[in-house]
């Protein structure tokens, strides 16, 4: 036995019904995933990541920073050692027994020296600025700004752009 149809403005009420419902509708406490389009919920609040997007992020968090951490590093040791070659060659220049070619040579050495400062700082600061845009992104997901990885990011942040200014 077939059953009846029901008239056609009721059944068009309650699809329209449905979908707005399905429209408006979104569970309290969970969000979509950007990746999945799924709902799911984080043990830390509101989430907008999946499990593999907070550990790729966590990752980069880890690289970036190391990357940074190195990099302000080898600037400082950039630093250091055109201060000491200009010791060298002032001590040299005030010697009065001094040969011309040991004058000469550590003031081409100062000047090979004062030649890697500007593009290891420029170095330095496009790591910086990639490290803050990957923060910038992470302080979007709880997880993310309780990690490790985080704080550790904020602190070489921290002692990196002292340096670079």
């Amino acid at each position: 036995m077939v059953k009846p149809l029901k008239p056609l403005t009721m059944r068009k009420a309650r699809a329209d019904s449905l979908a707005k419902k399905a429209q408006t509708h979104r569970p309290t406490n969970h969000n979509v995933c950007r990746v999945r389009g799924d709902y799911f919920e984080s043990g830390y609040g509101i989430s907008t990541m999946s499990a593999e997007e907070i550990k790729a992020a966590k990752r980069q968090l880890a690289i970036k920073g190391g990357v940074l951490k190195r990099l302000a590093n080898e600037f400082k040791s950039y630093q250091k050692e055109t201060e000491d070659q200009r010791a060298v060659v002032e001590r040299l220049a005030a010697k009065e027994g001094a040969d011309e070619w040991d004058v000469q040579n550590s003031r081409k050495v100062l000047g090979d020296c004062e030649q890697m400062i500007e593009p290891s700082k420029k170095r330095a600061l496009e790591a910086l600025q990639q490290l803050k845009d990957v923060i910038a992104v992470s302080e979007s997901e709880p997880e993310l700004v309780q990690s490790e990885e985080y704080s550790k990011a904020l602190s070489i942040i921290e002692t990196a752009s002292p340096l670079l200014v």
